[in-house]
This record gives C-alpha cells, sequence and structure tokens, in this order.
C-alpha cells in the first residue's frame, strides 16, 4: 500500500509484529521507531521486490538445458522482456510473464533462481509502504508536528 501518516500511525498504535513501539513513544524516541520499522528482517514475509534489474543478471540465471527446452513463443517472450537491458522484475506483468516462461515443472532451477534475483529481505516499512520511513514521517504520525 502506498505510504499515508495515517497508516504510520495504526501501525504504531497498534504495534501487530510487538516491536515495542509504545516503549520508543514514551521515551520520545521517534528514532527507535524509525529504526524499528526500517531494520531488514529475515523470513518469507519480509521478502520484497528488487525492482529494475539489468538483464544480464536474469541472462546469467537461467539454465541452458532449461532454457533449451523453451518453445519458440516463449524464447521470442524472453528476448523482448530482456532487449531493454534493463527489467522491472516488481511489476505484476513481467512476473507473470517470466512465471509463464519458465514453469515450476519443466523449469524449477531457473525459476528459482529468477525469483531469488527479483526478491530480497526487506523491513516492516517496506513491507507495509514499500519504501523506508523517514524520521519526519515518524513524527508527523505521532502528532509531533
Amino acid at each position: 500500500m502506498p505510504f499515508t501518516t495515517a497508516a504510520l500511525t495504526s501501525e504504531i498504535q497498534a504495534d501487530p509484529m510487538a516491536y515495542g513501539y509504545a516503549a520508543f513513544v514514551a521515551a520520545g524516541n521517534d528514532r527507535g521507531i524509525a529504526d524499528a520499522l526500517n531494520l531488514v528482517r529475515a523470513g518469507a514475509s519480509y521478502k520484497v521486490d528488487v525492482g529494475v534489474i539489468d538483464s544480464y543478471l536474469i541472462v546469467s540465471a537461467i539454465i541452458p538445458a532449461e532454457l533449451a527446452t523453451r518453445t519458440s513463443a516463449q524464447i521470442s517472450q524472453l528476448q523482448l522482456l530482456t532487449g531493454a537491458g534493463r527489467v522491472d522484475t516488481a511489476h505484476p506483468n513481467v512476473q507473470a510473464q517470466f512465471q509463464a516462461i519458465f514453469d515450476a515443472a519443466t523449469a524449477p532451477v531457473s525459476r528459482a533462481a529468477l525469483i531469488a534475483l527479483a526478491k530480497r529481505q526487506g523491513s516492516r516499512a517496506e513491507q507495509l509502504f514499500g519504501t523506508k520511513v523517514t524520521l519526519n514521517q515518524v513524527a508527523a504520525a505521532l502528532g509531533r508536528f
């Protein structure tokens, strides 16, 4: 979801992941709240999209034996996707096209490698808003200015 001050306020007040925002609020420690929200965390639920990457990274992740089993239409689609030199791996249409080319049944290794390129561990803020939060955003969410 896009960032809104109201959504950040709700996150801080509810503390659904039990990060201990209340102690930071009580201490007037807005930096502590921002740091807790921006901390990169482990686990599948914290995976976020990388976004735009160079095409050569995609090409290097593809297993030649799996590529050899793709249809000519799939090869053409792959060339179209990678031909511009950079690919927005966060775009849903791009993800769908890669999934269609490299399905789990016939290209599991290439598919896994492409997913690994397109995702990284992220923070709670990135999970919620797609970006980190700033100290000023935290202060605004708490009505400090």
